[in-house]
C-alpha cells in the first residue's frame, strides 16, 4: 500500500524517453575496464602504442569504431590508493590544509615566544 507505483512508473517512462532521444550517445563506451589472462595479453596491451605508432600496417588499429583514437593505461593497484580519503572534495581538502597551517604557525609563534622570554 505504500509504495508508490505511479511514481516509478513516471520515473521509468522517463528514463525510456531519455533513452530513446539519445540512443547513439548512451551505446558507445568512452573507456573500459580489461583483464588479461595471460602475460602475453598484458605485453601487447603495453606496446601498443609502439607498435601503431609509425607503422602504416597497423592503421585500421589507430581508431576505434572509425572515429575514436585508443590511449591505453594502466591501471592503479587498488592497494595504491588510499580508500578511506576517497570521500573528501577537494574543497574539504584545502580547508583541512588551511587549518593545519594554521595550527603549525600558532604553534611555532608561541615556541617562538617562550624562547625568545626565556
Amino acid at each position: 500500500m505504500t509504495e508508490k507505483w505511479d511514481l516509478q512508473r513516471k520515473l521509468e517512462e522517463e528514463i525510456n524517453t531519455l533513452k530513446n532521444e539519445k540512443f547513439d550517445e548512451l551505446i558507445n563506451p568512452c573507456s573500459v575496464f580489461m583483464t588479461f589472462e595471460t602475460e602475453e595479453g598484458v605485453n601487447r596491451a603495453r606496446e601498443y602504442n609502439d607498435t601503431v605508432d609509425g607503422n602504416d600496417q597497423y592503421n585500421d588499429l589507430k581508431l576505434w569504431l572509425g572515429k575514436h583514437e585508443l590511449e591505453i593505461q594502466e591501471a592503479s593497484e587498488p592497494s595504491d590508493i588510499i580508500w578511506e580519503n576517497r570521500h573528501f572534495t577537494p574543497k574539504q581538502r584545502k580547508c583541512k590544509e588551511i587549518q593545519v597551517c594554521l595550527i603549525l604557525t600558532l604553534m611555532l609563534l608561541a615556541s617562538f615566544i617562550v624562547i625568545y622570554i626565556a
